[in-house]
């Protein structure tokens, strides 16, 4: 069935230009007055000069339009040629009535997307669905509805999945264009409400976007990065906002962008670069705007505008430090996030690079971060994939200043992650206590994770203060086995000593009402710290602890006290 092509109601309409009557006629009815004749005009519904019949027939045009849409969201139609004229219907609507439900509407479009192949592009259903969208931006739905993550998600798969453009026929590369350039339009939609850019609907988008610039496929980076510099480009062009608000997702796209521009292919280096030039134009004005005039940051602002201007260069350590003096706290995690999945041996972009990101970022002036536990959660799940030399040297130079600067969540953290102290938390333990001045606040943390019962705040899971403790012990015995913090465990020893005691005795009593308690003689005799012993090939935790005890009169007591705590049989 040959498809119909959609009515363009943008052009003129002569159709209803009024004829002249007969001379006789005129002349009978009014001699001396000319006959003026109705000009065409464009189309504009609220027009004085539309004429009424024209409207009448719009009205009914819509109104069978309104029948139809109603009628296939009730179907389970599945037939090409009526899917498309659902979508034109759509297109032809000046409002959308009342009875019609704008959440289903907006699904079914949503799933004519997502039956389309992603093997070849041989129709125009993907173009009709982003128009459809376009003509509905325009109807004040609310926002919410149109930039669901899950219909983003499925016009960028459904399109950017498509087969490179060079694999294509010529026919078939050239709808291709054109429906990325729909989807440039619909975005440019979806952002911009009557005729102001809306940040919310902007940060959804990217949020969906930006996965996309990880993608194992070259085409599939490109075209999102590609739509990332459209969209950048326009809102750099952008002088009003509907509000002044927080752009929160400006870490993570900096962070993405710029691991983009060491990209080998060329036009996906070339984007990024312009798109972060789009990005940084942007980001000054938001910024001017929430800052006074006249104020000592509003001028920095317009300093970096005139610098940036006249040197901008892909220099990896230029572009973060350009930036990353506009981040907020959460934006700086955000970025040194990208940078450590960057890091990752399964990467699609370069390891060295995400580590000088690393290591520029944490030398920006005044960095403040937060929820620093996910980037020991991130440490610890990505460090066995991280074997380039030089990205582990940053990625310790990291995990050692965030253990400085934030050591009682870096400990609460990372003894949830492994209260078993499996080989990753082991090897970032001998990071953490690798310099003295972590060393020692590393060492103070986990004796007072000894000391007392009280949860923390940073615990995994709320975990009871006991399995904490157990953690904590095998960390120090992991700890204590470095010689390079002897002279830390020296200091600490009276305190170390006493800790120890405290839970060997919290266990022991523990231990003994649990056994009172549920009276299971036939069962095995529960496991218990105190009665435990290393393999011969190993050193007991306690033999460690009486090494690193220095000082002839504290090393002879100290043993003869551990050895008779800790029951030696």
């Amino acid at each position: 069935m040959a498809e119909e092509a959609p009515k363009d109601l943008s052009m003129p309409i002569g159709a209803w230009v009024e004829m002249k009557p007969a001379p006789w006629e005129s002349w009978q009815k009014i001699p001396q007055q000319k006959q003026e004749l109705c000009e065409p005009q464009p189309f504009h519904a609220n027009s004085p000069s539309y004429c009424k019949a024209c409207l009448r027939r719009l009205d009914w045009e819509e109104k069978e339009a309104w029948e139809y849409i109603d009628a296939f969201l009730k179907s389970n139609e599945q037939d090409e040629a009526k899917k498309l004229k659902f979508l034109d219907s759509i297109s032809t609507l000046r409002s959308l009535p009342a009875f019609i439900d704008k959440g289903l509407l907006v699904e079914k479009i949503k799933e004519l997307i997502d039956h389309e192949s992603v093997d070849s592009l041989t129709g125009v259903m993907r173009q009709q669905a982003m128009l459809a969208i376009m003509k509905l931006s325009k109807m004040k739905l609310p926002l919410l509805v149109l930039t669901r993550p899950s219909l983003l998600a499925t016009c960028f798969s459904r399109i950017f999945s498509l087969p490179p453009a060079h694999t294509m026929e010529e026919v078939e590369a050239a709808l291709c264009t054109k429906t990325l350039k729909t989807m440039d339009e619909m975005l440019k939609a979806l952002v911009c409400k009557d005729q102001e850019p809306n940040l919310l609907a902007l940060q959804i988008i990217l949020k969906v976007l930006l996965p996309w610039t990880t993608s194992k496929e070259v085409h599939e980076r490109l075209r999102a990065v590609g739509r990332i510099r459209w969209l950048m480009e326009f809102m750099g062009s952008q002088c009003k906002f509907q509000e002044v608000e927080e752009f929160s997702v400006l870490g993570q796209l900096v962070g993405c962008l710029t691991l983009c521009c060491v990209e080998q292919e060329q036009e996906i280096w070339q984007s990024a670069v312009e798109g972060l030039h789009h990005l940084f134009s942007f980001v000054q004005q938001l910024k001017s705007k929430m800052l006074v005039k006249n104020d000592a940051e509003y001028q920095q602002v317009l300093k970096d505008s005139q610098t940036e201007r006249a040197f901008w260069v892909t220099n990896i350590s230029n572009i973060t430090s350009l930036f990353g003096k506009y981040f907020d706290p959460s934006e700086s995690m955000d970025f040194l996030l990208v940078a450590l999945n960057g890091m990752r041996d399964s990467s699609v972009h370069d390891a060295v690079t995400a580590g000088n990101m690393l290591h520029t970022i944490l030398e920006v002036s005044g960095l403040g971060l937060v929820r620093v536990s996910e980037a020991v959660r991130s440490i610890h799940n990505h460090l066995d994939s991280i074997s380039e030399p030089l990205a582990r040297q940053e990625l310790l130079r990291a995990l050692l200043l965030l253990g400085s600067q934030f050591s009682e969540e870096v400990v609460g953290t990372l003894l949830g992650c492994s209260l078993s102290c499996d080989s990753v938390a082991a090897e970032m333990w001998k990071m953490l206590t690798s310099q003295p001045k972590s060393t020692e606040k590393i060492l103070r943390e986990l004796v007072s994770r000894l000391q007392g019962p009280a949860p923390r705040r940073h615990q995994l899971s709320q975990r009871p203060a006991g399995v904490v403790s157990l953690a904590a012990t095998r960390a120090l015995y992991v700890i204590l086995q470095e010689e390079a913090c002897r002279q830390e465990v020296k200091e600490l020893f009276p305190q170390l000593y006493v800790a120890l005691l405290f839970h060997v005795t919290h266990t022991v009593q523990h231990t003994a009402s649990q056994e009172r308690e549920h009276n299971q003689e036939d069962t095995a005799e529960p496991l218990s710290p105190v009665r435990y012993r290393q393999p011969d090939t190993q050193p007991g935790f306690c033999s460690v602890a009486r090494r690193h005890a220095a000082g002839p009169g504290l090393g002879s007591l100290s043993n003869k006290r551990l050895a008779l705590h800790t029951g030696s049989r």
